[in-house]
This record gives structure tokens, sequence and C-alpha cells, in this order.
């Protein structure tokens, strides 16, 4: 049942829901791509060791926003770095993802052009999805966050059937042995955690979110769910097409999905993982347009963040034609730059800032 939302401000639940809706996406895509490619047969274990990693985020944000309960990220920054270094940091931030931004807008429209509307333009793809992104962000975070509660269900349905579907074409030959790849397969680990440090930035609008106090506890549930379906994913893409051809191909999963063929109706199953994508990559890119700008606001010092979607919703068109000329590029984009920088923003410099928090009795 949907939690009433009072005073305009969403529940912490709620917040982990949108930031596993907006995990899904870049999940299916980068993790077998990237990951199989370190991990190879023992990449579901690179998965185990990212959710280890990923609860030590949720020790690192339960600690800042200890006592600072009404407050977001660029607050913390603030107050832990001062306000020259803090508005430094952030507006790093806020360059970052305004990039990633791009990134998935590009992202989405190439799927879409693969799939099912080649002969579409991309301009105007990208015009139709950043409107109703800009739509849906100018509504609030409240609204969102109904939405996305709304849709979670249907994702998580559709995704645990066309997932225990394709375990059915694993060959176990393809996951074993795995004696020889432990190790490389926790390196891989950085892939799945480059996506779900995102969950750092929906801080930055922490002050519209209650109950922050509860990080842990609501979080070690996020934390289990991501575990199940990253394992998920990893068995049943390298299960089905062996570690070597995953890492080549630039959707695994969708690949994996197509060739159901247990009974007629259901051979058709890609269906329901286009319907994921496009809701998920809607949520993420409306979720990132959201988190932009209220960093905007906290830089200036505003009251009113809606005046900044425009702008966002602009500069993200722009950014989004110029980031890569095509799915080649995107896909390198993602792997060298991208993942890395992640990590650095998204568990890192939350550590620095903890122990720097922590010498100043901030924290």
């Amino acid at each position: 049942m949907t939690e009433m939302v009072k005073n305009n401000k969403i529940s912490l639940r709620q917040l982990m829901v949108l930031f596993l809706m907006a995990t899904i996406s870049p999940a299916m895509r980068l993790i077998p791509t990237f990951g199989s490619q370190m991990g190879k047969q023992a990449l579901w274990i690179g998965i185990i060791v990212a959710v280890l990693g990923f609860v030590a985020l949720l020790f690192i944000l339960q600690s800042l926003f200890k006592k600072h309960s009404g407050l977001n990220l660029s607050d913390l920054c603030f107050a832990i770095l001062g306000r020259p270094l803090g508005s430094l940091l952030v507006a790093l931030y806020w360059i970052w993802i305004t990039l990633l931004l791009g990134l998935y807008l590009r992202y989405a429209v190439e799927r879409l052009n693969v799939t099912i509307l080649p002969t579409a333009a991309p301009e105007f793809l990208m015009g139709t999805i950043l409107l109703l992104c800009f739509l849906n962000a100018r509504r609030g975070i409240a609204s969102f966050a109904r939405l996305g509660e709304f849709l979670f269900h249907i994702v998580l349905a559709a995704f645990l059937l066309v997932s225990i579907l394709a375990l059915f074409n694993v060959k176990l030959t393809n996951l074993l042995p795995i004696r020889n790849h432990l190790l490389p397969a926790m390196g891989s680990s950085y892939v799945a955690l480059g996506i779900w440090g995102y969950l750092l930035f929906l801080f930055f609008f922490a002050d519209q979110v209650k109950d922050t106090d509860r990080i842990r506890q609501l979080g070690s549930r996020t934390a289990m769910m991501l575990g199940i379906a990253g394992v998920l994913i990893a068995l049943v893409t390298v299960g089905a097409l062996g570690y070597a051809l995953t890492g080549k191909i630039a959707e695994p999963f969708y690949v994996v999905v197509k060739n159901i063929s247990i009974l007629e109706p259901l051979e058709r199953m890609e269906t329901l993982v286009l319907c994921m994508w496009l809701v998920t990559d809607f949520i993420i890119i409306s979720l990132f347009t959201y988190i932009t700008s209220s960093i905007t606001k906290s830089l200036f010092s505003l009251t009113e963040k809606k005046a900044f979607v425009s702008p966002v919703i602009l500069m993200t068109f722009s950014l989004s034609t110029l980031i890569a000329k095509n799915l080649f590029e995107l896909e390198q984009f993602s792997e060298k730059i991208a993942l890395p920088v992640n990590i650095i923003l998204c568990f890192i410099i939350p550590i620095v800032m903890l122990v720097i928090g922590k010498l100043r009795r901030v924290i």
C-alpha cells in the first residue's frame, strides 16, 4: 500500500524504490557485458562481493546523516568542508550527474533505434523523452515517488518472470569451473558498485525525505534485492551464452530473453524486457533531472527548484548529442570513464568526507 506523503516529503522506502528502479536498466546492460570480461564464469560471485560494498555505503550514509536528518548532501558538504570547498565539490557532482543524464538519454534513444523504432530520428526521440521527464519533474518528488511505487511492482514481476524462464536455457558448463576465477570475479564487483553507488546521488534531495535515520535498516533490504537481481542477471547471461560471448554483446540479457522458447505464447518475452527498459530509462532520466535541479537550488541558496528543470532539460539534450557518436563510443565511455568516476564520487569521496567530519566533530 502506497505511503501517504506529508508536507511534500517522501519516505525513505519510496526513495529506495526509486533507486531500485533507476538501477535496473544500467545493471542489465553493463553488469553482463563488462563484468563477464573480468569475472568470467564466476561473475555472480562478484555480485555478492558488490553487495558487501553497497552495505558499507549504507553505513557511511547512516553516519553522515545521523545528526543531520533534515539536511541534504549539498548541505553536508558545506558543513564538513566549508562553503568555498564544499561548493566546489557539489559543483563537481552537478557536472558529473548532468553528464550521466545525457549518457542515459542517449542510451535510451539508441536502444529504441535498434529495437522497435529503427527509422525514427534520434533528435525526435530525445525531445519526446525529455518532454515526458520535464512534465514529470515539474510535478514534484512526491508525485514521482508514487508513480515509481506503482511501476515498481509491475517491473519487478516482469523481471522475475523473464529471469526464471531464462534459467531454463542456462548450461552448467558455462558456469563451471569457478576456482581459477575467484579473484578476478571479486574485481568485477566494481561494475555493479559503479551502478549501485547512485544511491548517494539521491541524498542530494534528502531534505525531502523522511526517516533518514533508518538508512541501514531499509537499505539492507535494498541490498538483498540488488544482490538477487544481480545474481540472476549474471546467471542467465553467462550461463546461457558463455562469458566470452556475453562480453562481446551490447545487450546480452535481451538476447537471452529473446531466445526463450518454452511455450508458444511465451516466445515473444523480449517485449517485456523492452517495456522494462522504457519504464526504467524514464525513471532514471527523470530522477537525475530532479537531482541536478536540487543541487542547483542548494548551490545558489534558492527556495524553488522547478525553475531550473527547463535549463537542465535543454542542457541534457545538447550533451546527449555530443557525448558520443554511436553505441560503441557510449559503451567505451561507460567502461573507461563512467564506472571508475562513479566509484570515486560515490564511495571514496564519502569516506573522505566522513573522516574529515569526524575530525572536525561535525559528524
